[in-house]
């Protein structure tokens, strides 16, 4: 679903609130769905900033719902970020 929302979403400026479930020894860094979002927006050649990572309440014992508020800053130049200094 991240691979078709994200192309919707203004490329400088769009912002998310992406719902997860998570695992209470994942809070308070959520850092596997940052992960997912950070990845799935690199693959669409788009940089990233995670703006804040919110618990969106329990669902169930030690599971979590979190809010990961994210927003598009631009597209990322694929060349410079697979070149190497000399």
């Amino acid at each position: 679903f991240l691979r078709v929302l994200v192309p919707l979403l203004r490329t400088e400026g769009g912002e998310c609130h992406w719902y997860d479930f998570v695992a209470d020894h994942e809070l308070p860094r959520c850092e596997r769905t940052r992960g997912v979002i950070e990845r799935v927006c690199e693959e669409l050649g788009l940089a990233v900033e995670i703006i804040h990572v919110a618990n969106a309440g329990s669902v169930a014992m030690r599971q979590y719902r979190v809010c990961v508020d994210f927003r598009l800053t631009g597209r990322i130049n694929k060349q410079d970020a697979h070149s190497q200094p000399l």
